[in-house]
């Protein structure tokens, strides 16, 4: 953590246990910057998060877990570049488990839009049978500047990934 960003999410921390830049997608799914301190850990916990997903390059610091009872997933991805299909297949199989026992999962990036957004809008295509360019839209209308445009691309490979499989299973 060494960029302007991270500098300017850690002052914002000093002042507020929300991570940078959270909001719910979808009842039990929600997106946010990297939560920076162990108070904004506590402070999801308290909103029900329970499952973490975290798409940076380093992972949370495991004391600021410590206690939470969250089931913690880490997939780390370069910032700004489109998510491996492995990553986004096993993002979107993590979300789906951790929704059926009846979890509430935050992912997260640096910022709460490119990579998170391309994982939420993967796991609507996932789980709602969306589209990518519905999915896209979806997730901009609710999060704008989400997804980057090099990651849109990942998300029309899933989408032909999941359609192949579709047919495959018929």
């Amino acid at each position: 953590m060494g960029n302007l960003g991270d500098i300017s999410r850690r002052i914002r921390a000093m002042f507020t246990d929300v991570p940078f830049n959270f909001g719910w997608v979808d009842e039990g799914l929600a997106v946010s910057g990297r939560p920076v301190t162990r108070s904004q850990i506590e402070w999801l916990h308290e909103n029900g998060i329970s499952s973490i997903l975290s798409l940076t390059e380093d992972r949370i610091p495991p004391i600021f877990l410590e206690g939470f009872n969250i089931i913690y997933e880490h997939l780390p991805t370069a910032d700004h570049d489109p998510p491996p299909l492995e990553v986004i297949l096993k993002s979107v199989k993590f979300i789906d488990e951790m929704r059926r026992q009846g979890r509430r999962v935050l992912v997260h990036c640096a910022a709460g839009q490119g990579r998170s957004g391309s994982i939420a809008a993967a796991y609507m295509m996932y789980s709602k049978g969306m589209g990518s360019e519905e999915a896209l839209n979806w997730i901009r209308k609710i999060r704008p500047g989400s997804v980057d445009p090099v990651q849109e691309e990942a998300l029309r490979a899933f989408e032909t990934f999941l359609k192949a499989k579709k047919k495959g299973t018929k």
